[in-house]
């Protein structure tokens, strides 16, 4: 009996959908109307969405970038902790604060 190229399922068809439901929606927002809309795991911690920022606006300047921290709610969010360990939930905005 002769298989077809089609016959068996591809493997990773049920990961792939699996793994987009899992991401989470958000919107980093600046003081300066600058905008970021990330589709993110819940394992992300806060440091690499603030580094995203910071990449995406070309913020270089490491003195600046301390001086930058993330807050949800009207709570500034630890670096090390990770999306999923907070209150943010999907198409959610996010704060990014500066220190002047």
């Amino acid at each position: 009996v002769a298989r077809g190229a089609g016959s068996s399922p591809p493997p990773s068809s049920t990961t792939t959908t699996t793994t987009s439901t899992n991401l989470i929606r958000i919107t980093l927002r600046g003081s300066s109307t600058q905008s970021l809309a990330l589709a993110i795991k819940p394992s992300t911690t806060i440091a690499t969405l603030l580094r995203q920022y910071c990449k995406k606006f070309s913020i270089q300047d490491e003195g600046r970038r301390g001086n930058m921290w993330l807050e949800f709610d009207g709570e500034r969010l630890g670096e090390e902790e990770r999306v999923g360990e907070t209150e943010i939930e999907d198409e959610t905005t996010v704060e990014v604060r500066e220190r002047k």
